[in-house]
């Protein structure tokens, strides 16, 4: 990877969590827990992204190309989640009672695209050796 590459991926590594902690920033009132989900959330987002730049026959590997899909659909359903279910329509609060209501799904989504993202890494270690 070229210098260039390299400083444009950190400075897009940079601006995606600092948009994360000002959505997190932004909501009014919201729990701390939640809080720190929107920020895991877009760091996980970004790495997402940063896999599926990857070129195209790399991808092809067996394997990284469904795991990716996996990750995406997850971080997707946890994404509609919070918008659609957890949020205030303003997107300015968070509803404390669908909040506490569906926190055991959004924490089984979150341990599930945590162990996909573990997979994906696992995989793109072994594909570099």
């Amino acid at each position: 990877m070229d210098p260039f590459s390299v400083t444009a991926s950190i400075l897009t590594i940079l601006g995606t969590l600092e948009s994360g902690i000002s959505i997190a920033n932004r909501l009014y009132n919201a729990p701390e827990e939640f809080q720190a989900l929107l920020i895991e959330l877009a760091g996980l987002a970004l790495v997402i992204h940063g896999i599926d730049e990857l070129p195209v026959d790399y991808l092809a590997q067996e394997g990284l190309h469904t795991s990716l899909l996996a990750a995406k659909a997850t971080l997707l359903e946890l994404e509609e989640l919070i918008c659609y279910r957890l949020t205030e329509a303003s997107g300015r609060r968070v509803d404390r009672l669908p909040w506490t209501r569906h926190k055991a799904k959004v924490n089984c989504l979150r341990e599930q695209l945590k162990n996909k993202m573990e997979t994906l890494t696992a995989m793109l270690a072994v594909s570099r050796s």
